[in-house]
């Protein structure tokens, strides 16, 4: 990559990772996954959950699921 057109190609990756993680986490969050999210989020142990906390939850989750 190189240049503007590197600059437009790394853009167009970055907007497909954020596509994919929004599905990924809508899935993560889907009837099907409820309970086990729940406990995984239980589990975390959070006293106050911001936003990084519940990014960080799921994404754990998520790769524990696909093992």
């Amino acid at each position: 990559m190189n240049g503007r057109r590197g600059e437009e190609d790394l853009a167009v990756l970055i907007e497909r990772s954020a596509e994919l993680k929004r599905d990924l986490v809508d899935f993560a969050c889907s009837p099907r996954w409820e309970r086990s999210l729940a406990a995984a989020v239980l589990e975390a142990d959070l006293e106050e959950v911001d936003e990084g906390d519940a990014i960080s939850t799921i994404d754990r989750f998520v790769r524990h699921q696909m093992r």
